[in-house]
């Protein structure tokens, strides 16, 4: 009986593994190739929903290179994504440079890269507000 219970509590742990590796997203090497285009969202701002529309561009040697613009209060304002660097779980940390000042952005895509969701924060302070979008 104890053998039984021992198999049992084995395989129970083994499915469980499985099941939790089957649902976290697989991504290429180079998955951040695959992200030209340009995302329709939402970034957080001063307590406030402001739409925002960010672009993605793979620009070759491992480099992706991207633009934004957001409503600020009726004023449309852009600013730059630099340094992006991309990791193996479909993350993506970027320095962004606006009228505003500078700071960093940190997104996740969903495994078919049709959606984003991140934080952004001032520079030197760790990301905390919403930044996120869908592809238009």
């Amino acid at each position: 009986m104890k053998r039984k219970l021992q198999v049992f509590v084995c395989l129970a742990v083994m499915i469980s593994f499985h099941a939790v590796q089957a649902e976290q997203p697989k991504y290429s090497s180079d998955w951040y190739k695959l992200i030209d285009g340009t995302y329709e969202g939402h970034l957080l701002s001063n307590n406030k929903k402001n739409k925002v529309v960010s672009t993605f561009k793979y620009s070759g040697n491992d480099k992706v290179m991207g633009v934004y613009e957001f409503d600020d209060e009726g004023k449309n304002e852009k600013g730059k994504f630099t340094n992006c660097q991309a990791d193996q779980k479909g993350s993506l940390l970027c320095g962004w440079r606006d009228k505003y000042g500078v700071g960093i952005l940190k997104i996740t895509f969903t495994n078919s890269l049709n959606e984003f969701n991140g934080f952004w924060g001032e520079e030197k302070i760790e990301p905390e507000w919403y930044w996120g979008g869908k592809l238009k």
